[in-house]
C-alpha cells in the first residue's frame, strides 16, 4: 500500500522572546524559531518588537540569510518609525526559500542611528526548514473534490473500458 504525503507550508509559533537592555534602552522581541515552508513559495515573517525603556525610540533591525544564495528575503533591512514607550510593532518581511535546505535566518536589533546598541549577542537565529512539495492551494476541500471527480469519472468510462477489452 502506497502511502501519499502532502507537506503544507506553515510557521511553527514557538515564539522567542529576546529581551535586549543597554543602558536605560531596553527591547522585548519575539519572533517564530522555527518556519517550516515549501521551496519556491512566499511565506511571512512577523517579528514583534516592544520597547520596555523610558523613552521613545526608533529601531534598526536586519535580517540575514546563512545561506543568501538559497532564500530571499524582502524588507531584510527595517527602519521602525517611533515606538513609544510600553507599545509594540509587527514588523513584516517575506522569505522564499529557492532550495530545500535548511537554512538559518539572524536577526539584528539596533538602536537606530546607533549601530553599538541592540545587538543580542548571540543574535536571535530563526531555523528555515523546506519542502519541495506542497498542496496549500487545494487544501482538504479541494482534495475532496478531486477524489469525487476522480470516483466519478472511473466508475463512468471505467466500466467502458472493462466491457470492450472483455471482447
Amino acid at each position: 500500500m502506497k502511502r501519499l504525503h502532502f507537506f503544507f507550508a506553515f510557521v511553527i509559533w514557538t515564539i522567542a522572546s529576546v529581551h535586549v537592555a543597554y543602558a536605560s534602552h531596553q527591547v522585548d522581541f519575539r519572533t517564530p524559531t522555527t518556519i517550516i515552508t515549501t521551496v519556491g513559495q512566499l511565506t511571512t515573517l512577523q517579528p514583534d518588537i516592544k520597547n520596555l525603556g523610558a523613552s521613545s525610540e526608533r529601531f534598526h533591525i536586519t535580517i540575514s540569510a546563512s545561506s543568501p544564495n538559497e532564500i530571499e528575503i524582502t524588507n531584510a533591512d527595517i527602519h521602525t518609525q517611533t515606538v513609544d514607550p510600553q507599545k509594540g510593532i509587527s514588523l513584516f518581511s517575506n522569505i522564499r526559500t529557492l532550495t530545500e535546505n535548511d537554512n538559518v535566518l539572524t536577526i539584528k536589533i539596533f538602536r537606530d542611528g546607533d549601530q553599538s546598541h541592540f545587538q543580542p549577542q548571540p543574535p536571535i537565529s530563526i531555523l528555515v526548514k523546506s519542502k519541495k512539495i506542497s498542496l496549500p492551494e487545494f487544501g482538504l476541500s479541494g482534495l475532496a473534490q478531486i477524489m469525487v471527480i476522480a470516483s466519478v469519472l472511473y466508475f463512468s468510462f471505467g466500466a467502458r473500458f472493462r466491457r470492450a477489452s472483455s471482447r
